[in-house]
């Protein structure tokens, strides 16, 4: 079973941890925001499939690795995580605010404030 491939052949066991720390950093969340700031309506349906399929594949992965949790084999990188996203989120979420508004505004102060957010 893919369990006991996880467990036993150290190559697949190290691809799925891997796999893991990908999907750990996904922020659906966030997402959505720059979504319902950035996207056409008529796109959101695909926008929400993309999202329940990452959900089915975390809980793909959970299975397989039979963990609770994506992190949970790795306390220090989920903290590091944590850590990590109370800094970039608040930023991302300025920056979809910013992008949305120089969409409609092409003032001056509204791109050099974009670009201090990338850099």
């Amino acid at each position: 079973t893919l369990q006991e491939m996880y467990r036993e052949w150290p190559m697949f066991g190290s691809m799925l941890d891997l796999i893991s720390l990908v999907l750990a950093r996904a922020d659906p969340a966030l997402v959505e925001l720059y979504e319902s700031q950035l996207v056409d309506p008529s796109l959101w349906a695909f926008g929400d499939r993309l999202r329940s399929e990452l959900q089915e594949t975390i809980d793909v992965v959970l299975q397989i690795t039979q963990r609770e949790g994506l992190m949970d084999h790795e306390p220090l990188e989920r903290e590091l995580l944590a850590v990590r996203s109370s800094f970039t989120d608040p930023v991302n979420v300025l920056q979809a605010v910013l992008m949305k508004r120089a969409q409609a505004d092409e003032a001056e102060a509204v791109q050099e404030a974009l670009k201090v957010t990338v850099q």
